[in-house]
C-alpha cells in the first residue's frame, strides 16, 4: 500500500486561492460614484402648434463633476440647455456630467389649442405580456383614433397583452391634429427584490462586500453596476465559486435593469 504525504499548510493554500479565484480573476473597473450627481430643473416650456414643431424647451443643468452636457431621449448631446423645432409630445431631458452621471426630467409640450392625451400604462409580470396602455384624450376635436409604433389607428383607447419595454403612442383626431408619446411598460420587479439576491450569492465573504470590486452592499454601486451585474448573470461568472441562482431570479434582474435599473 502507498501512502502519501500531504502538507496541510499547502493543501491550505491552494483551497483559499481557489475559494477566491471568480472574484479576483474578474478584473472589473472601479466605478466612479455618483455621490454628487448633476440635477436639472425645468426652465420653461413653449406650446406646439398643431402639427407643427415649433414647440420648445429650457431646462437649467447644476451640480455635477465637469462640464454638463444635455439631450432629449436618445438624441445628440449637446452643450445647449434649450430644444426647438418639436412637436407636441411627452420628452425625456437628461444631462449628464463628466463622469457619465445623469438625472432625468420628464417635460410635456402640449399643442395649443388642440388634441392633447394623458396616458397610463399598467406593469407586466416579468418575463411575461400581460401589460396594458389606455389613452385618454383631451380636448379633441370629433372623433379620436389611437395607435401603437406603427401599426393601424383604431377606435379603441387601449392596448392589452404588452411586453415590458417602450412604445409610441399616437393619438389622432377628426381635424387631422395628432401627438405622441412615448411610454414605459414596466415589469413588477423591484429593487428591493433584486438587492436580496445580490446580498445573498453576490455580496458574500471575500467577494463582492468588499472583498473584490464592485461592492454590492451598497445600492449606488448596485444601480451604477446593473448593465454589468445583468451580464454577469446571463453568462454565469457571477454569482462566484460554483454558486447558482435560478433562471427566474436571473431574469428578474434583467427584468430590472431594462426598467432602467430604479432604486427605491
Amino acid at each position: 500500500m502507498i501512502r502519501l504525504k500531504t502538507n496541510s499548510a499547502l493543501v491550505m493554500i491552494v483551497l483559499i486561492t481557489m475559494t477566491h479565484v471568480s472574484c479576483i480573476s474578474e478584473k472589473e473597473p472601479i466605478p466612479e460614484d455618483c455621490n454628487n450627481p448633476p440635477g436639472i430643473e425645468l426652465v420653461s416650456v413653449s406650446e406646439a402648434d398643431c402639427n407643427q414643431p415649433n414647440g420648445r424647451i429650457t431646462v437649467m443643468g447644476f451640480g455635477g463633476e465637469g462640464a454638463l452636457h444635455f439631450r432629449l431621449g436618445d438624441s445628440q448631446t449637446q452643450v445647449s440647455t434649450t430644444f426647438e423645432g418639436l412637436m407636441a409630445g411627452l420628452y425625456t431631458a437628461i444631462v449628464e456630467d463628466e463622469l457619465g452621471c445623469i438625472s432625468t426630467l420628464e417635460v410635456e409640450v402640449l399643442n395649443r389649442n388642440g388634441l392633447n392625451i394623458e396616458v397610463t400604462s399598467t406593469a407586466t409580470i416579468c418575463g411575461e405580456n400581460q401589460g396594458e396602455i389606455v389613452v385618454i384624450p383631451l380636448n379633441p376635436n370629433g372623433r379620436v383614433e389611437y395607435k401603437l409604433n406603427d401599426g393601424q389607428f383604431q377606435d379603441s383607447n387601449s392596448f392589452n397583452n404588452l411586453d415590458q419595454g417602450e412604445y409610441m403612442v399616437t393619438a389622432r383626431d377628426e381635424s387631422g391634429c395628432q401627438v405622441s408619446y412615448e411610454v414605459q411598460v414596466e415589469s413588477d420587479i423591484t429593487f428591493n427584490e433584486v438587492n436580496l439576491i445580490i446580498q445573498s450569492d453576490c455580496a458574500i465573504p471575500n467577494c463582492h462586500d468588499g472583498g473584490a470590486l464592485p461592492d454590492y452592499r451598497g445600492e449606488s454601486n448596485i444601480i451604477g453596476n446593473a448593465a454589468l451585474i445583468k451580464q454577469r448573470t446571463q453568462d454565469r461568472t457571477m454569482p462566484p465559486d460554483g454558486r447558482m441562482i435560478s433562471q427566474e431570479q436571473i431574469g428578474a434582474i434583467a427584468c430590472w435593469v431594462e426598467d432602467g435599473a430604479k432604486g427605491n
